[in-house]
């Protein structure tokens, strides 16, 4: 007799149910249009990679269940498992905007090298944690930091490719909000509601709405994503057919 299907309810129900249907097969592809760089990430390698992530941020940022995590890293692959690993632990993302410095809003920051400095100022002297991330290929280190600021390369790679919460997240968790109430409040519910099956071009941040629609839609499907990070370029049209893109 067959095993019933387990129900998929929240995000980290989805990693458990990709890794036992397809673990090998791609999640995310990355292209970066102006370096040539190319990663993908399957299935399994991508929640290994957001285990870390949660790992680092509960047992590290000490982030918890309801914790709210500013991601502003761009389009890139690094965005996407800082995504799973907040899910995984329960923590809200939310993006850049009006809320920038206030340390109400959030309790902890992701960011760009490029943006380190600015994050650094905007919440000196506060308990909110800021890690940088060198966007290298394989998460490498990040050149000179401010002081205080963390770098995510160095910190998240010592971290276990196994994690387990110990207050784990529900339906109505909420995943994704804009704290300036500009946009949708999405719960683990609302990001796994549109499965799709296909392998979807995306350029958009995988922390923005669309973006967050894409990658959900995959998570909750049997879809992956080719996320490209454009630097204003066009997309060649043989990477279109290279990566078998359906939508």
């Amino acid at each position: 007799m067959a095993p019933s299907p387990v129900a998929v309810t929240t995000l980290p129900d989805a990693y458990a149910a990709r890794l036992r249907s397809s673990p090998g097969d791609p999640l995310v592809t990355f292209y970066d249009l102006a370096t040539g760089e190319r990663v993908e990430l399957s299935a399994t390698t991508w929640v290994n990679w957001a285990a870390k992530v949660a790992g680092l941020l509960t047992d590290e940022l000490d982030l918890e269940r309801g914790s709210r995590l500013l991601l502003d890293v761009g389009t890139h692959w690094q965005a996407s498992v800082l995504l799973g690993g907040a899910w995984w632990a329960g923590i809200e993302v939310v993006p850049p905007g009006a809320t920038v410095g206030d340390v109400d809003a959030v309790d902890a920051v992701a960011c760009a090298e490029s943006d380190a400095e600015t994050y650094a100022d905007a919440y000196a002297g506060s308990d909110v944690p800021v890690l940088a991330l060198s966007l290298k290929p394989m998460s490498g280190p990040c050149g000179t930091l401010p002081a205080g600021v963390l770098d995510f390369g160095r910190e998240v790679l010592p971290m276990p490719d196994a994690y387990v919460p110990l207050d784990p997240p529900t339906a109505e968790d909420v995943a994704w909000r804009d704290p300036a109430g500009a946009g949708p409040v999405l719960t683990h519910a609302d990001v796994l509601a549109r499965p799709h099956d296909d392998r979807v071009l995306a350029d958009d941040p995988p922390g923005s709405d669309r973006g967050i629609d894409v990658l959900g839609g995959a998570l909750a499907g049997s879809g992956s994503v080719v996320l490209v990070r454009r630097h204003g370029q066009p997309v060649p049209a043989n990477l279109v057919e290279q990566e078998r893109v359906t939508r």
